[in-house]
C-alpha cells in the first residue's frame, strides 16, 4: 500500500533486512518486558493476598513447640514448670502432651488381635464343616455324628489353647501399662503466639558451648 504514484511523486517502498530485524527485535523485547512485568505483579499480588488471608487464619503450630530428647522421667508438670520459668511466668501454658515409646505395647496388642481374629475364623470354619457333613447326600448319622464329635473335640482343644494365649497377652499388656514408658517427644502449647516465638528465639540464640557448659536454665529437668 502506498507504493503507487498518485501525484507524480516517486515513493520508495523498499526496506532493508536490518530494519526489519530491528523492528521484530524491539517487538520481542516489548512483549518479553510486558510478560516479565505481569509475572512480577502476579507474584507480589499473590504474596500480598496470602498475607491478608493468613491474618485471620490460626494454626496450632503457631502456638506449639516440639521438644525432643526428653529425660527418662520427664512429666507434663516438670515441662510446664521449666518453660514457664524461662518466660518468667508471664505467658500461661495451655497444654503439654508427651509421646511415649510404647512400641512393645503396640506389638503385643497386634499379636493379641491376630489371635482373636484367628479364633473367630476357626469358629466359622468349624460351623461350616459340621453343617457340610450334615447335608451330605449319603448322610449316615452313625458315621457323620462321630466325625462331627471328633471335629468338635479337636476344635475345643485348639480354642482352649488360643484362649490361653490371649489371656497371656492380656497379662503382658496389663504389666506393660503399669511400667514407666520412655518419653520421646513433647508438644507444649501456649495461650499466646508470642510465647512460642520467644522460647524458640531463646534456644536458637544459644551456642553449643553455652548450652552444655553455661547456665543450666535452658536445659530440661534431670540434665537433658
Amino acid at each position: 500500500p502506498g507504493c503507487f504514484d498518485y501525484g507524480g511523486y516517486l515513493i520508495n517502498c523498499s526496506i532493508s533486512k536490518d530494519t526489519i530485524a530491528q523492528v521484530y527485535s524491539w517487538i520481542d523485547v516489548i512483549i518479553c518486558t510486558i510478560i516479565l512485568i505481569a509475572f512480577i505483579w502476579l507474584v507480589v499480588f499473590e504474596n500480598y493476598e496470602e498475607k491478608q488471608l493468613n491474618q485471620s487464619t490460626f494454626y496450632p503450630s503457631m502456638y506449639t513447640i516440639m521438644v525432643s530428647n526428653l529425660p527418662v522421667n520427664a512429666t507434663e508438670d516438670s515441662l510446664n514448670r521449666h518453660f514457664s520459668n524461662l518466660l518468667d511466668n508471664k505467658y500461661p501454658i495451655a497444654s503439654c502432651s508427651i509421646g511415649y515409646d510404647n512400641e512393645q505395647d503396640i506389638l503385643e496388642s497386634i499379636s493379641r488381635g491376630d489371635l482373636i481374629r484367628k479364633k473367630k475364623r476357626l469358629i466359622h470354619e468349624h460351623k461350616y464343616n459340621c453343617t457340610f457333613l450334615r447335608f451330605q447326600s449319603n448322610y449316615n448319622p452313625l458315621y457323620y455324628d462321630n466325625e462331627i464329635k471328633i471335629l468338635r473335640t479337636d476344635f475345643f482343644n485348639i480354642i482352649k489353647k488360643i484362649d490361653q494365649e490371649i489371656n497371656n497377652k492380656q497379662v503382658v499388656l496389663e504389666g506393660l501399662s503399669k511400667t514407666h514408658q520412655l518419653p520421646i517427644i513433647a508438644f507444649i502449647t501456649f495461650n499466646d503466639e508470642i510465647a512460642s516465638k520467644l522460647i524458640l528465639q531463646k534456644y536458637k540464640s544459644l551456642s553449643i558451648l553455652s548450652y552444655y557448659f553455661g547456665k543450666h536454665d535452658f536445659r530440661l529437668p534431670n540434665g537433658n
